[in-house]
């Protein structure tokens, strides 16, 4: 399963639920909690929790599923410029190893995030050409 980690880069806390239906069901993998309750007739029932998540802003979450792509809050954040995702092929990009990723904390994997240099995309020659073809006289109009 893909991992990746987020930036708030809005002013206020984000907040968000990993949805068992949004990110679990996806993932194949079940990151809610679970409480045995009994229904009205007696039977033992189980209940799933979401997990939750917290990003202070200026601060990065801990690797998460890809799948959080598919909350509705985090789309909208990122759609609006507040959250900030990073995948591992984002982050080899930047030269940055892969022991880094997978062992740092968040505070840690941030400063180096935001030190790595960005890598210039090369640019791509393009070929412009231009057909030219023959103009015609507008017929007269009898004058």
């Amino acid at each position: 399963m893909p991992k990746i980690f987020l930036v708030n880069t809005g002013k206020d806390p984000f907040l968000f639920t990993l949805y068992h239906d949004h990110v679990c069901r996806r993932a194949k993998a079940c990151t809610c909690d679970s409480l045995q309750e009994r229904n009205a007739a007696g039977k033992p029932t189980i209940r799933r929790l979401p997990a939750s998540c917290q990003i202070d802003a200026g601060q990065a979450s801990g690797l998460l599923p890809s799948e959080v792509f598919h909350v509705p809050q985090v789309k909208s954040r990122i759609s609006e410029g507040k959250l900030q995702r990073v995948t591992e092929e984002d982050w080899a990009k930047r030269g940055l190893s892969r022991d880094a990723w997978e062992t740092s904390k968040p505070q840690e994997r941030l400063l180096l995030w935001r030190s790595a240099p960005v890598v210039a995309m090369k640019p791509v020659a393009v070929k412009m050409t231009t057909k030219i073809t023959k103009a015609t006289k507008p017929a007269s109009s009898g004058e």
